[in-house]
């Protein structure tokens, strides 16, 4: 190689979007970036080569900001925590960090060389140690000298929205998420990442919503023909992953399946899911016994015409919850509970009796 071509680096070899076929590109924009053109794409692609990120295992990710004007802003492209250990790995840095909780021993000073030193003692488990507060990381060179540090309060990064935490990380691993936070901006101190952002910090640039930080309406919403619609698919999958339907339960299929179809074509799925929803619920006594499969339900020898009225009997006790939901003013809990009864009382009246009298669904 030419010393000209060593000096142009990356312009001395095609743009890496060429390298790709269709297929890879489709996959990238559906999951890393998502909206973006081909000359956003390539811009991405450029920083995910110079940097060794992958971005199919989610190191590195774009999105697009808010404009002042609401609409689209610039693009902004992000780098995770396992993508900024990889870059601090290969730069020969060290990471050491742990999760803060309200009785734990926690100071800080700093020595003449204006380091900090940390402190951290504590004893027993998570009820000993009480509630987390936060958690601290920070990052050593080869030579042992510190060259980033962070604290993160908890206050400022767990997400307030009872939504977010019930469909994101955060609701069932805050310690992991909380740690993950100050990771990563002690490592965005400690390497150069120019063109990058640390996730998190997209969060104040034109605050854009990050794979990690958006809730699964917020990504159903991108795509889906309609915001009813939205609601209902986010409303299915919820409930499907209470009763144990992958399928049904897991956002990368659903995505699969429905993005980019008509709005007749995603409400017929929709209408289906709930039926099959509703076949499992039937199949489920209320009294929260161990469920049967929908087979057993047939081979016990009940008729349509019984069957029909048990699901019938289950939807009348399903609008009664909806309206004890409204008298709490919870319309969200509410809107679920006529929706399963509207899909109970479909599955009834195609399995039994098709002229029954309407529930006033």
């Amino acid at each position: 190689m030419s010393d000209e071509m060593v000096e142009l680096g990356s312009l001395a070899r095609p743009p890496a979007i060429d390298l790709i076929n269709e297929r890879q590109r489709d996959l990238l924009r559906s999951r890393a970036a998502k909206g973006c053109n081909d000359a956003e794409l390539a811009q991405f692609l450029e920083l995910c080569v110079a940097y060794g990120l992958d971005p199919y295992a989610q190191e590195a990710w774009c999105s697009k900001g808010r404009g002042q004007d609401g609409g689209e802003g610039r693009l902004l492209i992000m780098v995770g925590r396992d993508g900024l250990r990889k870059i601090a790995h290969r730069s020969g840095l060290t990471l050491d960090g742990d999760v803060v909780r309200e009785n734990d021993r926690f100071h800080i000073t700093r020595n003449p060389d204006r380091e900090r030193v940390i402190e951290h003692e504590y004893e027993g488990g998570a009820e000993v140690r009480g509630a987390i507060i936060g958690a601290w990381a920070e990052v050593f060179d080869q030579l042992g000298n510190q060259c980033g540090y962070f604290y993160a309060p908890l206050s400022e990064y767990r997400p307030t929205n009872e939504r977010q935490l019930k469909y994101s990380p955060w609701g069932a691993q805050e310690s992991v998420m909380i740690l993950a936070a100050a990771e990563r901006q002690a490592l965005r101190q400690a390497t150069p990442l120019g063109g990058l952002l640390a996730e998190g910090e997209d969060a104040r640039v034109n605050e854009p919503l990050s794979p990690m930080d958006m809730t699964t309406a917020d990504m159903v919403a991108q795509w889906a023909p309609t915001g009813e619609l939205a609601g209902a698919i986010t409303a299915i999958m919820g409930r499907a992953a209470e009763l144990g339907h992958a399928g049904l339960a897991d956002y990368a299929t659903v995505e699969l399946t429905l993005k980019g179809r008509s709005e007749q074509v995603v409400h017929d799925w929709a209408t289906e899911a709930w039926q099959e929803l509703a076949a499992m619920e039937a199949a489920v006594p209320l009294n929260g016994t161990e469920p049967v499969t929908e087979a057993e339900v047939v081979d016990e020898g009940g008729s349509d015409e019984e069957r029909a009225a048990a699901l019938e009997q289950q939807a009348i006790e399903l609008l009664a919850l909806a309206d004890e939901a409204d008298g709490k003013g919870d319309d969200e809990e509410a809107e679920r509970y006529r929706a399963e009864a509207a899909a109970l009382h479909d599955t009834a009246r195609a399995i039994g009796d098709p002229d029954q009298g309407d529930l006033g669904l």
